[in-house]
């Protein structure tokens, strides 16, 4: 046999070699199997969507927001939380470029952006049992401070500013074009995010120092402080308010089961507050304190979700 042969030999071999390989590899790959990731579940829920809530930077828009969040992963939908301003939150709710927001102050509050905007959104209804307000408080310590009119008199004590929340915020219009001028105040309403505006309200409390800012309920700060609502006898400030939940036009069409367990959502003071004061109060993260609440309460959850085997 000559070196040509002995080549011509070699190389048929390995060809021959790389071929059974090649079908051995092949057919193992098409009946091995499929692994599961150990973060996955072996039995996840169908697909069923992407859903995109909005939401401000709000105690009870944050909580109610990432309860459905988890509620409706663990139903299979893919779920986006997207924080904005009120006035961009409303319009891209009614664009479509947001699907859900759960934190709509109706009929008072966030009557403007309704009137121009509500023959695009769908009303889900009203998931808070109580009757929500927000109005000027101060701390109960400031006893001869109880109404409205009577900051005029203590302007100084308060160094003629009132701390209010976001500037786009419908309620710093209302109290800078209405209840300001209506009570002769000369006072300057300075807006901040929620948080800073409660790290004032914190450290003027724990000084006993006086301040008048923006309150509301449902809110943990009511439960952590004694505070007071200043009253208003010319009623400047709308009574009554309840937290509804609004959609894109077409919402209910396109996620109808998601829609019908909206419509049946409820929560109570209690309810909410707990989750609050885990959150806010003891600084644990957001998505952990409602996932436990979430499996502490599955049968008021499934209640929600409609399903038969729920009590």
């Amino acid at each position: 046999m000559n070196d040509r042969q002995r080549s011509r030999l070699h190389h048929g071999a390995i060809g021959s070699l790389i071929l059974i390989f090649s079908i051995l590899f092949t057919a193992c790959s098409v009946s091995a199997p499929s692994q599961v990731s150990p973060n996955q579940s072996s039995n996840p829920a169908a697909p069923q969507g992407t859903i995109r809530i909005g939401l401000v930077d709000w105690a009870e828009a944050i909580v109610v927001s990432n309860l459905w969040k988890v509620i409706l992963e663990r139903e299979g939908y893919q779920v986006e939380l997207k924080e904005l301003d009120v006035a961009p939150l409303y319009k891209g709710l009614a664009q479509g470029d947001l699907d859900l927001f759960l934190d709509a102050w109706l009929p008072g509050f966030h009557r403007n952006y309704w009137e121009k905007l509500g023959n695009q959104l769908e009303d889900l209804g009203s998931w808070y049992e109580g009757k929500a307000y927000t109005g000027l408080a101060v701390p109960s310590y400031m006893k001869e401070v109880n109404a409205i009119a009577d900051l005029e008199k203590h302007k100084e004590a308060f160094k003629g500013e009132i701390v209010g929340i976001d500037a786009g915020a419908s309620v710093m219009r209302l109290v800078e074009e209405k209840v300001i001028p209506a009570y002769g105040l000369s006072y300057k309403l300075i807006s901040s995010s929620e948080a800073a505006m409660l790290s004032k309200v914190r450290k003027a409390y724990q000084m006993q120092e006086p301040i008048v800012f923006l309150g509301w309920n449902p809110h943990w700060m009511f439960t952590e402080w004694d505070l007071k609502y200043l009253e208003d006898p010319k009623k400047v400030i709308p009574e009554g308010e309840e937290i509804r939940i609004l959609a894109h036009k077409g919402f209910s069409e396109q996620y109808p089961e998601v829609a019908d367990a909206l419509k049946r959502f409820k929560l109570s003071d209690a309810e909410l507050g707990e989750m609050e004061n885990e959150i806010f109060n003891k600084g644990n993260d957001e998505l952990a304190v409602v996932r436990r609440w979430v499996e502490e309460n599955q049968a008021l959850v499934d209640q929600w979700l409609g399903k038969q085997n729920s009590k």
